[in-house]
């Protein structure tokens, strides 16, 4: 939920051990806050981020603490171009909704920009090339 959400993007992952042991203890609690992070997102998402709840205060919420995941812990989107697909596949939708606010849109636009240069530096050609053929398909039959 939510509130996991906001736990999880307040834990601090660095841990700032000094010696070796310490080190590999950060890199693990980091690696598995990453994993946390990205599941609790694809839940959130996949039930708030839906043109017909966009006015919900969850969704708003999400939308605000994704940004702050996209600018903070960038790191949870880094080298996963299936996971920020998925991400874009779920706000791409909110964009057909008039009612919104401008700065709720600016928030969409932003965020969509974002997961679309981490599909990008992912490193995967071909999947940057089917993410943007998809994009254009879903473009067409708006």
């Amino acid at each position: 939920d939510l509130k996991e959400l906001e736990r999880l993007l307040k834990a601090d992952a660095s841990g700032g051990g000094s010696d070796a042991a310490e080190g590999n203890a950060a890199l693990a609690a980091g690696s598995s806050v990453k994993q946390q992070l990205r599941e609790v997102l694809r839940k959130l998402m996949e039930a708030y981020f839906v043109p017909a709840a966009v006015h919900k205060r969850e969704t708003r919420s999400l939308l605000g603490l994704m940004k702050v995941a996209l600018q903070r812990h960038a790191e949870v989107f880094t080298g996963s171009s299936t996971f920020c697909a998925r991400a874009f596949a779920h706000l791409l939708p909110l964009v057909t909704c008039a009612s919104l606010s401008e700065n709720v849109m600016e928030t969409i636009a932003w965020c969509l920009c974002q997961l679309a240069t981490h599909i990008s530096n992912a490193g995967d050609p071909g999947a940057f090339a089917a993410f943007l053929a998809g994009t254009a398909d879903l473009a067409e039959d708006a």
